[in-house]
This record gives structure tokens, sequence and C-alpha cells, in this order.
């Protein structure tokens, strides 16, 4: 795991559906060995849920306008305690490139 990823751990994400959810770890497929994202749902029954990290970072298209498949939300606490406001644009183009998602 790269020092970019360990520092999303435990930060919240909003998806452009608008719902919460909490980055709980990265996983590998076990078959594809294609990068994976473990998130939990911050509301019902908490489910566990996993998406290609190149799926979960992604940029979409939606109703002509353009946005983040999830949101890195400002406010709460990452892995360690980490304020996740301080996690840049540049550490999640980090953890794009280190699973091969972009140049």
């Amino acid at each position: 795991m790269t020092d970019e990823q360990a520092g999303l751990i435990g930060c919240e994400f909003r998806h452009f559906k608008g719902n919460r959810y909490r980055l709980e770890g990265f996983a590998k497929d076990s078959e594809t060995l294609e990068e994976m994202v473990v998130y939990r749902a911050l509301y019902g029954d908490g489910g566990l849920w996993v998406r290609p990290a190149k799926m979960f970072f992604e940029t979409i298209e939606r109703d002509g306008k353009t946005m983040k498949r999830f949101e890195l939300l400002k406010e709460g606490n990452g892995a360690d305690g980490k304020i996740c406001k301080d996690v840049a644009a540049t550490d999640i183009a980090g953890i794009l490139q280190g699973i091969g998602a972009i140049p």
C-alpha cells in the first residue's frame, strides 16, 4: 500500500447520488489483481462494498455535468487521526498513477 492510499483510509466520501461512505481499505481482485477500494456505507445497515479503484476515483458525466463519482469530504479524520482535508488532489492522482489508471 502506498502512502497516498494509507492517507485515505478512514476518510469519508460522498457518492454523486448523495450517500456518504467511509473508505476502509484497498484490496486486489484475486483473479485479475486489479486494485479495489473497500468502503462502508454510512447509512442503513452500514454495508461493506468493493469497487475498482479506477472507477471509485474517476470523473463522470451526468446530466451534462462533470463530477467525481466519489468526492472526498473535507471534514473528519482518516487513518491515524490524519485530517482528511490534508489529502490533496495530487495524492489521489498518485493513487491512480500507482494502479496504472493514468500515466
